[in-house]
């Protein structure tokens, strides 16, 4: 299976799917180390607490583990929002080949191929919250770094300016000659910028559910009726 994962690792930069097959697989590998008995969750090695690093490192050795953590929570993120029939697990869905499939699973595997369409993978890691409420970092702990304590502070500040500039935007639009035109330049930079980071997430939302805003908005029906009277 070292190779196997090897292989499937180099294709797993070309794109969403390939990034699941890969997670698929670690999540199978977790399942069989699990199985035989070689995982070992108490262990507080630096690199390495549940034994899959060790495997890699003999088995796969040109895996970067950092990153094999990284497709596997990919998949665990996948995994807990897209529904699998009962007769198949998750993982088995993803790395089965379509022409292995009945038709009812291979149609479900297609459907899966177009749900992460057009995602990242920074779109559904942070979507993914393991047992215990914390975060998994690239190597399978759970102990915060400061790194991480360090970007969690500014996720926290970025939210707040996203509700600041909210509040701005709903401004601009009751008096926008007024408001646009004068706020000040460090203000309307933080609020042009809030705007292009909250389109690009709305946006890889709107993909995931399969939603065209153009077809399906209706908001400007209201603005030409109100024109009209």
């Amino acid at each position: 299976m070292g190779e196997q994962l090897t292989a499937q690792y180099q294709r797993a930069i070309g794109g969403m799917a390939e990034v699941l097959r890969f997670g698929a697989m670690m999540m199978m590998l977790r399942e069989k180390l699990s199985t035989c008995g070689q995982l070992r969750p108490g262990r507080k090695s630096k690199d390495d607490n549940d034994g899959i690093s060790d495997w890699l490192r003999t088995y796969a050795p040109s895996v970067a583990r950092s990153t094999a953590y990284r497709f596997l929570n990919v998949a665990k993120s996948v995994a807990e929002s897209f529904k699998v029939p009962a007769k198949i697990t998750f993982a088995e869905l993803v790395t089965t080949d379509k022409a292995e499939l009945p038709p009812k699973l291979a149609l479900k595997q297609a459907e899966l191929w177009e749900y992460v369409s057009g995602t990242s993978q920074r779109s559904w890691l942070d979507r993914f919250t393991p047992k215990g409420g914390y975060r998994e970092r690239p190597n399978g702990t759970h102990r915060r770094t400061k790194d991480e304590l360090d970007f969690d502070n500014k996720e926290k500040m970025a939210l707040r300016w996203h509700k600041i500039a909210w509040h701005q935007f709903l401004d601009a639009q009751q008096s926008p000659v007024d408001t646009w035109l004068h706020l000040p330049e460090l203000q309307l930079a933080n609020f042009a910028d809030v705007l292009k980071r909250l389109s690009k997430e709305v946006d890889e939302v709107c993909r995931s559910r399969k939603i065209v805003p153009s077809k399906l908005a209706d908001w400007h029906l209201k603005v030409e009726a109100e024109a009209a009277e």
